[in-house]
C-alpha cells in the first residue's frame, strides 16, 4: 500500500558525522499555521486534519510501527511550494517503533506478533502523550490514536488538554 501521507524516502548521508535523512520537502508545519489562527483551527479545519491524521496513522500502522511523537512541528500541511494545502504529511519517524514481530502484516494481527508488552523509556513528547507514555509503558498503536485525539482538541481550544 502506497504511504500517501509521508514524504517521499531520498536516501540516508552524514552531514558532521551526524545521519541526516533526504525525503522530499512539504509545507509548513502545523506549529506555522497554529499561529496564524491565533485562537483555534476551527471545527471543520480540526475534522479534516483529523481525518487526514487517522489515514496516517493507519498507514503507519499497517506495515507494522507506531509513531510514538505527535505534535504539530511533525505535521506538515501541503506542498513546498504553498499552493496546495489540502494534503497532510507525517514526518520525523526518529522515535518510531516496531510493534509486531512480522514485517508483512494481515488482520488482526494476534496477541503472538505484538512486540512483548512491559516497561519503556517515556517517548515523545510530553504534552499530546498517553497515560502509558508518562506512565513508561510499551506503546502500541491505542497510544498514537490518543495522542492524535489530544492534539486535535488543542487544535480546537489551543490548550493542552491533561
Amino acid at each position: 500500500r502506497k504511504l500517501s501521507h509521508f514524504p517521499k524516502y531520498y536516501g540516508t548521508t552524514y552531514i558532521f558525522s551526524h545521519k541526516a535523512y533526504l525525503q522530499e520537502r512539504v509545507g509548513k508545519d502545523m506549529s506555522n499555521y497554529l499561529n496564524a489562527y491565533c485562537n483555534s483551527f476551527g471545527y471543520i479545519n480540526t475534522l479534516q486534519l483529523g481525518l487526514q491524521m487517522l489515514d496516517s496513522l493507519q498507514q503507519l500502522h499497517s506495515i507494522g510501527f507506531i509513531h510514538q511523537d505527535l505534535k504539530p512541528p511533525n505535521i506538515c500541511i501541503g506542498n513546498f511550494e504553498g499552493s496546495d494545502t489540502s494534503k497532510v504529511y507525517l514526518i520525523d519517524m526518529g522515535l518510531a517503533t516496531q510493534y509486531t514481530k512480522k514485517k508483512i502484516l494481515r488482520k488482526p494481527v494476534t496477541k503472538e506478533e505484538h512486540i512483548k508488552e512491559g516497561d519503556a523509556p517515556q517517548h515523545g513528547n510530553i504534552a499530546f502523550g498517553s497515560l502509558n507514555s508518562l506512565s513508561g509503558k510499551q506503546l502500541s498503536r491505542r497510544d498514537d490514536i490518543i495522542s492524535l485525539a489530544y492534539l486535535l482538541l488543542y487544535c480546537l481550544t489551543r490548550e493542552i488538554p491533561h
